[in-house]
């Protein structure tokens, strides 16, 4: 995926000029190069450990005995990740994302940590939440990061980086993490990882000094390139408040999502109670969407909504597939993983055959 700005059509690579002759930086110029790489390694860690979790939990499931707390291992951290990203979002419009960037990459770096030297599959779980935590958090944070640090010419540049931080992960992790398995232990794919978090904050970490403060979305300054616009706004910007009802939203949608993943394991009132758990996870979910997004109403709502049920079903049935291939017919976990890098082939085409399209349709 090119990294060009589409508003000067100039690359985003060291520098470009205006036809003045006057230097713009680009996203791997001197004021730029260190945050560009450390966010986008920050974004890369985040799906490689996603994807890679998918190819090996068969095998942690069978060594640790913990078939019954399989499915929270993958739900749970979707689940706590929805509290992150809540938190991490609030937390920056109050007191700008640096305080939640750090915080975000030591849970991370934390939750694996703990998943990675984990002898049982309770507290592997465990450090899967966490883990969650995290993810969800430093996402979000890295958000107002580029926001805050980046010129607008270069946000559409920048995603793109991050876009192809998550497609670069779904082609090679899946087998990477099932050789690692193979070559050493599942706990290497955890923590093998730990070390490139810590270097990847600390390449994003000087780009962030002097950016505390709830500042402006328009905020662009970073190193030599001060704005006396952006100063402004960061100087005058009123902090946001504590968004509690939304927190306590995405909590409550944490606790059903993760009730409903621990439903077959209780006998008896499981069926009642996975029924509770998926009332109130609707309910929980409501305040957090657009206005009309569980009604699918026209425009961004139903488009959100589709989106959603579409990423369920396909990342849910990826996420047995491996389970399936490593049981039931003797897979590899790199084999296994070689199915799931397919699956992202094919996502990744019909995208982009999606996006061809559109254009002529």
């Amino acid at each position: 995926m090119p990294l060009d700005s589409p508003t000067t059509g100039a690359p985003a690579g060291p520098t470009s000029r205006t036809g003045q002759g006057v230097r713009r930086p680009g996203l791997f110029s001197r004021e730029f190069v260190w945050i560009t790489l450390g966010s986008c390694a920050l974004v890369f860690l985040g799906a490689f450990e996603s994807l890679a979790v998918t190819t090996i939990m068969p095998v942690v499931s069978a060594d640790l005995d913990g078939a019954r707390l399989y499915a929270l291992a993958f739900a749970g951290p979707l689940a706590t990740g929805v509290i992150g990203m809540v938190l991490a979002g609030n937390w920056s419009d109050r007191s700008g994302p640096v305080a939640p960037l750090y915080t975000s990459s030591v849970l991370f770096a934390v939750g694996l940590l703990i998943a990675g030297t984990a002898f049982t599959m309770p507290v592997l779980v465990a450090g899967r939440l966490i883990q969650g935590l995290g993810t969800g958090a430093v996402t979000v944070a890295l958000y107002v990061v580029v926001a805050r640090i980046y010129p607008a010419r270069l946000h559409p540049s920048i995603f793109a980086g991050f876009a192809a931080a998550w497609v670069i992960p779904s082609l090679i992790g899946p087998f990477a993490a099932g050789l690692v398995t193979e070559a050493l232990s599942w706990h290497w794919v955890f923590l093998g990882v730990v070390g490139l978090v810590a270097v990847a904050t600390a390449m994003v970490a000087p780009a962030l000094r002097g950016l505390s403060g709830p500042g402006s979305a328009e905020t662009i300054t970073t190193g030599p390139i001060p704005t006396a616009a952006g100063t402004a706004d960061h100087a005058t910007a009123p902090p946001a408040r504590w968004a509690f009802g939304r927190i306590a939203w995405a909590i409550l949608a944490a606790l059903a999502v993760l009730t409903l993943s621990l439903v077959s394991e209780i006998e008896g009132i499981g069926l009642p109670l996975a029924g509770i758990a998926a009332i109130i996870a609707i309910v929980a979910v409501r305040p957090l969407l657009p206005r009309g997004t569980l009604r699918a109403s026209r425009g961004l709502p139903s488009v959100i909504l589709l989106r959603g049920l579409a990423a369920s079903a396909f990342f849910g049935a990826e996420v047995y597939l491996p389970y399936l291939l490593i049981e039931r017919h003797g897979f590899s976990p790199s084999l296994a993983g070689l199915a799931l890098t397919l699956g992202a082939l094919a996502w990744a085409g019909a995208s982009w055959l999606q996006g061809r399209l559109s254009e002529t349709l």
